[in-house]
């Protein structure tokens, strides 16, 4: 259960990555940790309330089977209206929305791909679609952490760096903050924002609700934040800057970190399914 989500009234609703305590709101020693919510109002918010109802009864229904529209038209957004739309994780229950609106997005970019990453350890079909579209000249940027209060995750992650680079994916480490966040905005029109982090545990283990937002003022906007932060606030890791540091130590302790991470996701995966009782 990783959702982060505020219902008030069924009128009013917030959406994000934040948890409730001070290690994340920060104190005056230690700065807060970069992390992002998103305040909607209309509609949405019956079904995010909804949706906190069912968990809170226990009401888990699996989706229902989608089958391919053959024939389906083909549906162009105007962007100058706001779109909101719901999308949860829950692989036991037949829900991978918010990955499936990832790779979408990630497959459908033209112009620019903005992360804010704070566990970033994608798969191997993310980090193919993101190569895909650097190759297609897409400007991809990724907000990263440079503290973590899981070192092995970022040792994982760092694990990484050399084969996003290698696709001229730029990395951005925050020099202060500690990332928290889980963001995308593709070709400043579509956005989401929520729980998800790009890895196994999000993928395949956690239950994860995100908002999907088509808006080209609010993406515009957020992703001018993010450019903001990215020219003030972060380091970025080029080519030169990461191998210069990669002595055998490092490159080993790099690569055992990834490997046990990854291992240890898909063993806690097959553990959840074989133990697994429907509600």
């Amino acid at each position: 259960m990783h959702h982060k989500v505020l219902v008030i009234d069924e009128k009013i609703a917030m959406v994000g990555g934040m948890n409730i305590a001070d290690r994340y709101r920060g104190t005056k020693e230690v700065p807060a940790w970069l992390d992002y919510a998103v305040v909607v109002e209309g509609p949405i918010c019956k079904n995010l309330a909804l949706a906190c109802t069912r968990i809170l009864e226990k009401q888990f229904n699996p989706a229902k089977p989608k089958w391919p529209k053959i024939f389906a038209k083909s549906n162009t957004l105007d962007t100058s209206k706001v779109w909101v739309r719901m999308r949860k994780n829950d692989w036991l229950r037949n829900r991978r929305e918010i990955t499936s609106s990832y790779n979408k997005a990630a497959r459908l970019a033209t112009k620019s791909i903005t992360i804010v990453g704070g566990y970033f350890i994608p798969g191997r079909k993310y980090r193919r679609l993101l190569a895909d579209a650097s190759k297609r000249g897409v400007e991809i940027r990724i907000i990263l952490t440079h503290y973590s209060d899981v070192p092995v995750v970022k040792y994982a992650s760092d694990y990484l760096y050399g084969w996003l680079l290698k696709n001229n994916i730029r990395i951005f480490e925050s020099k202060e903050l500690m990332v928290h966040g889980k963001v995308a905005i593709v070709d400043e029109t579509w956005a989401t924002v929520g729980s998800y982090n790009q890895n196994h545990l999000s993928a395949y283990l956690s239950i994860e609700l995100n908002l999907d937002i088509v808006n080209t003022a609010f993406a515009k906007e957020f992703n001018d934040h993010l450019l903001h932060v990215i020219n003030t606030e972060c380091i970025e890791v080029t080519h030169d800057s990461y191998y210069s540091k990669s002595s055998w130590y490092s490159k080993l302790k790099r690569w055992i970190s990834y490997q046990l991470v990854r291992i240890s996701l898909r063993m806690l995966f097959v553990v959840n399914r074989i133990f697994y009782v429907d509600d």
